[in-house]
């Protein structure tokens, strides 16, 4: 089983409702939900919540963990298989990091099917961390500026995400970490985008391969 780490504040019921059902019919996933720590700046009490959660993986001596916002959803390309063989694949590669889905990224290649190599990006709602970036995550430096995804992407050359999509952000009509990310259909596009971005690079790959 996977141990996975729901990030959630005390007084977002509504997110953890909808969270837990998305787990309820898949039981290779441990749930713990986190209570998230509570700062004025968003992103920077999820980033405490973050490194908490680390240590504690840390001192368990966890092989990996996923690491889940609230806001996650399963995409209807989530198969229990596949994302086996995805997690299996991200270990003999030595990453640090499997992503669910991104909703930006800079730079990507793709390195097996179904598995991207990624640069910079934007989406750890649904993120899988390997032991060995664990001591890496609890020495970084953390500003009132900076987001944790982004952050996080800055320290590793060994971040990966699963395409197509199993993981996207949900919709409340509202962020805590992210004010651009509460309007409307703003979130729904931002990933619409990178999963055709994505998917034309795998197109293109697949046509020359074919040759």
């Amino acid at each position: 089983m996977f141990d996975t780490f729901i990030i959630n504040l005390k007084s977002r019921d509504d997110r953890k409702d909808h969270i837990l059902k998305e787990f309820q019919d898949k039981n290779i996933f441990n749930l713990t939900v986190i209570e998230a720590v509570k700062h004025s700046i968003g992103a920077l009490g999820l980033w405490i919540t973050v490194k908490g959660i680390v240590l504690q993986a840390l001192n368990q001596e966890l092989e990996m963990i996923i690491i889940c916002e609230d806001d996650h959803k399963f995409t209807d390309m989530y198969n229990e298989a596949c994302f086996l063989s995805a997690v299996e694949k991200a270990k003999n590669i030595d990453a640090d990091l499997l992503l669910g889905g991104v909703s930006w990224f800079e730079d990507i290649v793709q390195v097996d099917e179904g598995i991207f190599w990624i640069s910079r990006f934007n989406g750890l709602q649904f993120t899988v961390i390997f032991k060995k970036f664990y001591e890496k995550i609890l020495d970084i430096d953390f500003d009132i500026y900076d987001n944790a995804d982004i952050k996080l992407s800055l320290f590793t050359e060994q971040a990966f995400v699963i395409h197509p999509f199993i993981s996207v952000q949900k919709e409340f009509g509202y962020s805590d970490i992210t004010r651009k990310n509460g309007e409307q259909g703003w979130v729904n596009m931002l990933f619409d985008v990178s999963d055709k971005k994505i998917k034309q690079l795998g197109d293109v790959s697949s046509f020359y391969k074919n040759m």
